[in-house]
């Protein structure tokens, strides 16, 4: 068996499958060797019909079952040696070629297919957000959607795919997709920027209406330009927890999230580098 990866695109995956036209013959005439003591035929006796004569009858629908299960076989076994795991069934295509499907049927040209697939994101969870996740899912309060979105990061945690996943909490599998993503991008944001719980909320609806002024936006850049130290913080850079407390202490604003801050906070550091 060859394997060769044709195309990598984010999570989404592409490789050529190649099983040898003798290793699929040899296993063809295994099988027919197996078929030729127990098959009974007019005019022979059992076992003793001549294997020409079985492959004249039955060499294709033998051929057929042997190469759907090198099929199956070698798509587990290169997944397993890539130590991929795709989030739902892959999609294989085999030859469509007339000539190329009877030279395989024959056993004297090689199956090439192609199996495409989208691996499942890693997710590693540190304490803090395992034990926050599942204080989450047994809150009586806890609405039902940020609930469920709480289970899907705990059993990707355990290694799931997105269809196990769906089965399990009986969910779409698009919908699973989506918040194992959506985690896996909110990564890079630190905890105390942007907590467990407000990793599930939603995200705005595009076209909303803006929710501060212009004069507010102005102010609120200008205060992320000044040190720390002069508003009394014990710290010596903001962080979107710390600039969105500010922001509330001072009256500028009535509520501002610590991800909404951290964008303002970025802003302001990239306008000065």
């Amino acid at each position: 068996m060859q394997v060769t990866e044709t195309n990598v695109e984010g999570l989404k995956r592409q490789i050529k499958v190649t099983l040898g036209a003798n290793e699929l013959s040899d296993r063809c005439d295994r099988r027919l060797e197996e078929l030729k003591d127990t098959v009974q035929l007019k005019g022979f006796r059992k076992g003793k019909v001549p294997k020409p004569h079985l492959k004249k009858l039955f060499g294709r629908r033998v051929m057929a079952e042997v190469l759907q299960e090198a099929v199956e076989e070698s798509s587990r076994k290169a997944l397993d040696e890539r130590k991929e795991r795709p989030a739902s069934q892959p999609t294989i295509d085999l030859p469509e070629e007339e000539s190329e499907i009877e030279g395989v049927m024959a056993g004297t040209t090689d199956l090439a297919y192609s199996m495409s697939y989208e691996i499942v994101p890693d997710i590693e969870l540190v304490d803090f957000s395992t034990l926050e996740l599942e204080k989450l899912v047994a809150r009586h309060t806890m609405g039902q959607q940020k609930a469920q979105r709480a289970r899907i990061i705990l059993k990707a945690a355990e290694g799931k795919n997105n269809a196990a996943i769906g089965r399990e909490i009986k969910q779409s599998i698009d919908m699973v997709r989506l918040w194992r993503q959506r985690w896996r991008a909110l990564e890079p944001i630190g905890w105390d920027d942007l907590s467990v719980e407000e990793r599930l909320d939603d995200l705005p609806r595009p076209g909303a209406p803006a929710h501060f002024s212009a004069d507010q936006v102005c102010q609120m850049e200008q205060l992320v330009c000044e040190a720390p130290e002069k508003a009394g913080r014990p710290i010596s850079q903001w962080t979107g927890r710390e600039i969105a407390n500010e922001l509330i202490a001072r009256g500028m604003v009535e509520t501002i999230s610590p991800r909404h801050a951290a964008r303002l906070l970025k802003k302001g550091a990239g306008s000065h580098t």
